[in-house]
């Protein structure tokens, strides 16, 4: 090769890396933008919640939801670990930090950070609530931890997998 050759693949090269940092920069601001837009979201829902719950104690008629977003939401994306591994692995991670609980608000703010954006509470409580009542998580008041940490009795439980592979935290 002549050293013009090896001048334009240097050149080639420093491009590809300048691009891999553009799109790495991008695609930070997009995933913050979707998380600001999953805040947005969730907000409303609430607020038609509160709304329809008001109208119920004060015997007015339902009012109409001008904004369905909920019904836009379109659930968990494919290739993402089940909610059951996601709250496992981030109890497991509060763990070692000598943190032996999280709220649900909590356990939902990691899965947005971790793996998922638009997650709402919607789309975490009812699954951390179906856990504990079947025991593969233990709620006290409004917080969550894993069995078998000082909190209940030990279950037996296999590793969690990602994606097929056996998670590294013990």
């Amino acid at each position: 090769m002549t050293d013009q050759s090896n001048s334009d693949i240097e050149l080639i090269k420093k491009r590809r890396s300048e691009l891999d940092k553009e799109k790495s920069k991008l695609q930070a601001k997009i995933d913050e933008i979707k998380k600001q837009e999953a805040e947005l979201n969730q907000e409303a829902v609430d607020l038609a919640v509160t709304e329809r719950t008001l109208a119920r104690l004060h015997n007015k008629p339902l009012p109409e939801d001008p904004h369905p977003i909920a019904k836009s939401h379109s659930g968990k994306p494919k290739g993402l670990p089940t909610v059951a591994e996601m709250a496992n692995i981030i109890l497991r991670e509060a763990e070692h930090k000598g943190i032996m609980a999280l709220e649900t608000q909590e356990i939902v703010e990691k899965v947005r950070e971790k793996w998922w954006p638009e997650v709402t509470s919607n789309d975490v409580a009812p699954n951390l609530w179906r856990l504990a009542r079947e025991n593969r998580l233990v709620k006290d008041e409004t917080r969550y931890s894993r069995p078998g940490r000082g909190n209940d009795t030990p279950a037996e439980e296999p590793p969690a997998k990602i994606n097929g592979e056996v998670d590294p935290l013990p």
